[in-house]
């Protein structure tokens, strides 16, 4: 399996409506004659989408004579890959795929990360590995108890709560019986669920649109996010993350490789080369939001001094600076922090700036010079030297290895 030496950019791409499918076809000549065909279904109503459809984007710049096209469906259409197409990779799901009507000897590559076709190979993110990434970061801060929010019958809720339970458990912290929904959203389920639940629960669900609506049943209940419970979800969606009060945390997913990787696997079964029938893509860390920042006990004080250093942790800052923005002393606040967190304020302004440095490294192209400066240093020196003594590499040695993928059967 071929890797990446660089992550690869967001590539610019025609505006759709949120119903649209956008079919791209690449071509390039094949051989001495002929013209090799890959169809490429997209919905590009979601961020993860658009950011697949860029990973396809770098693979067909690797090859020559590339020729890229959209071809637009609207609602009730039926769209049909070029007749003469010789593969397709899609991220719709099976069944919708169907529709296409493609010949059982036509490739088909997906990236749909609900199911798992008998017939078709996957590119998908590891939900194991997201699942364990997100409890520990649920741990990390002070929640005695985990759970997720899943949907019944979907591979990647399986997984999703297998790695958390585990990590869970390995912390010695509560598990809480999960929620499993159906295909139609059960709002009373979901309600009665967060009633039941102790104070004190980080609830990890594969979605961030989950994570949005739960959070919004909450509020509807009397619950407060992060004080009463913590919501994460998976995808770092800038939109929906964002746009939430507070702000959600997430599992960043370098989708363009899973696009990228994609693209390269239904390539090789083209040209008749075996491929694993799933690639496991490793999610590449928890981007850290408000909706997480819980704090035991209550101390508004200490949640204040946190969102302070998540919120500025860019800017030149110290203790004392925080303890002035927090209204307390800098020893009393160093000792309410430390008892609460179990660590010191300047250990929180440091993971605030190596989760973003990585965040950086991992799915830009950014200068390193430039990741230094968006991280909160002003010397790129110090940046690298730092960086290298809290992760165990350079910084370019880290942006080399964020691709790591695994196989499946």
């Amino acid at each position: 399996m071929h890797i990446l030496d660089r992550p690869v950019e967001l590539a610019e791409h025609r505006r759709v409506e949120p119903d649209h499918i956008a079919v791209v076809s690449y071509h390039r000549i094949a051989r001495l004659v002929g013209v090799m065909r890959i169809a490429v279904a997209f919905w590009l109503n979601q961020e993860f989408g658009r950011r697949i459809l860029a990973g396809v984007h770098k693979f067909a710049h690797t090859q020559t004579n590339c020729e890229v096209s959209l071809l637009i469906r609207s609602e009730g259409q039926t769209a049909r890959p070029p007749l003469d197409a010789d593969g397709i990779v899609t991220s719709v799901s099976c069944y919708e795929v169907k529709a296409f009507r493609p010949g059982p000897e036509l490739p088909i590559v997906t990236v749909w990360p609900a199911e798992q076709s008998r017939d078709w190979p996957i590119v998908r993110l590891d939900y194991a590995q997201a699942g364990a990434m997100a409890a520990e970061h649920l741990v990390s801060k002070g929640l005695p108890n985990i759970t997720v929010l899943v949907h019944k019958g979907l591979i990647i809720g399986r997984e999703l709560e297998e790695g958390a339970r585990v990590a869970a458990a390995n912390a010695g912290v509560n598990w809480v019986k999960p929620l499993k929904l159906g295909p139609a959203r059960d709002n009373k389920a979901l309600r009665d669920w967060l009633k039941d639940l102790p104070d004190g629960t980080g609830i990890i669900a594969a979605g961030d649109r989950d994570i949005q609506h739960t959070a919004a049943m909450a509020h509807e209940i009397d619950r407060a996010v992060p004080h009463d419970i913590a919501g994460l979800g998976i995808g770092d969606d800038p939109l929906l993350c964002l746009s939430s009060n507070p702000m959600q945390s997430s599992v960043s997913v370098h989708f363009e490789r899973v696009g990228y990787l994609a693209a390269e696997s239904l390539h090789k079964l083209i040209t008749r080369k075996s491929i694993p029938q799933t690639t496991l893509v490793p999610p590449l860390g928890v981007i850290s939001r408000g909706s997480t920042d819980f704090i035991r006990g209550g101390d508004r004080a200490v949640h204040d001094a946190m969102r302070h250093v998540r919120d500025h942790f860019t800017e030149p800052m110290d203790t004392a600076s925080v303890a002035e923005a927090a209204g307390l002393a800098r020893r009393t606040l160093e000792q309410r922090f430390r008892r609460i967190t179990g660590h010191s304020v300047h250990a929180e302004l440091v993971a605030c700036r190596l989760d973003r440095a990585r965040h950086l490294l991992s799915v830009t192209s950014m200068p390193i010079k430039a990741v230094a400066i968006e991280s909160g240093y002003r010397s790129l020196e110090h940046f690298s030297r730092f960086f290298k003594k809290q992760v165990g590499v350079t910084p370019s040695e880290y942006r080399e290895r964020s691709g790591e993928v695994t196989h499946g059967r």
